[in-house]
């Protein structure tokens, strides 16, 4: 009798491939800009049951970019990697990410799109704690509160977005940079203790102080943007902020590390103000920006 043995050969595609092919998937833009679920969520999302380090790199890709809101056309017509359709609810989308923690580590950019609705409802504030005190790799943070106050959010003392942000300033060395969109009454207390803290892009937003503070330093921020404010009023009260001085001539409000300020401006009456901001914070300036809108009407500025 003789035995034949039958030799198997598996072959395996090399990690370094597997790599090189969900980047390059990943990187193929979408079709149409209002697509609700682009390439890099539909093609990666194959790969990540093939392997752990399939499921490491795709989820790279899947979560890299975030946007937590209820979805609304209107708001989210233009951005990256919209919420998937059958997570549409803010409520929702952080149930998600509540009972899948493990891919908390891989959201590098977060958007956040709240209604006046939700940021009174307890439970969401503490969902949202729950998930922002565990990015610990988010390098940049846009808040969008749809004009509502600051300081209508739940006390410091409770988990809710508020004390999610102190938490998250004082702590990560990675957050870079903070947009804050459409929102009403900013505490600047929020970000004394920021470590990593370089750039923080203000839109639509007016700025306070705690009753009892006396001085605020923001000693790490190296960048200051300031887009156009269509109530005159609040650009003036933004400038008075960042301008006012104590009975002892000091600065309310510091900014040591600043390098680089950028403006945009619609009406002629902004340059004065403007030139009150650099005239007090621009003594080390690098980088001065302007955008100008041409006769507050061209959608597209000049940059000079």
């Amino acid at each position: 009798m003789t035995l034949v043995a039958e030799n198997t050969h598996k072959r395996t595609i090399p990690n370094d491939i597997i790599h090189e092919v969900i980047d390059i998937l990943a990187a193929i833009p979408p079709p149409n800009p209002d697509l609700q679920d682009p390439p890099g969520r539909l093609q990666i999302n194959k790969f990540h049951p093939l392997s752990f380090f399939c499921l490491q790199h795709a989820r790279k890709h899947i979560f890299g970019i975030v946007n937590l809101g209820t979805f609304d056309p209107k708001s989210f017509c233009l951005i990256i990697n919209k919420p998937p359709k059958h997570l549409p609810a803010l409520g929702q989308q952080l149930s998600f990410f509540a009972e899948h923690s493990g891919t908390l580590p891989y959201i590098r950019h977060l958007s956040l799109f709240m209604y006046q609705r939700e940021i009174g409802d307890l439970s969401v504030q503490a969902k949202l704690y729950d998930v922002i005190v565990h990015l610990q790799n988010l390098t940049s943070l846009n808040i969008n509160l749809n004009q509502s106050p600051w300081t209508s959010i739940p006390s410091l003392a409770s988990r809710s977005l508020r004390s999610a942000l102190r938490t998250l300033v004082r702590s990560s060395q990675n957050l870079s940079e903070l947009t804050l969109s459409r929102v009403s009454d900013f505490c600047l207390d929020d970000l004394v203790n920021a470590t990593s803290l370089q750039c923080l892009d203000i839109q639509e937003t007016n700025l306070m102080l705690e009753d009892n503070t006396t001085k605020v330093g923001l000693n790490s921020l190296k960048r200051l943007i300031i887009h156009q404010y269509p109530n005159p009023q609040e650009f003036e009260h933004l400038v008075g902020l960042l301008v006012n001085r104590d009975r002892d001539g000091n600065l309310v409000v510091t900014l040591p590390q600043l390098k680089g300020l950028s403006f945009a401006v619609v009406r002629s009456s902004d340059l004065s103000q403007i030139v009150k901001i650099v005239n007090t914070h621009g003594a080390f300036l690098e980088e001065l920006t302007f955008m100008m809108y041409l006769d507050g009407k061209s959608p597209i500025p000049t940059f000079i």
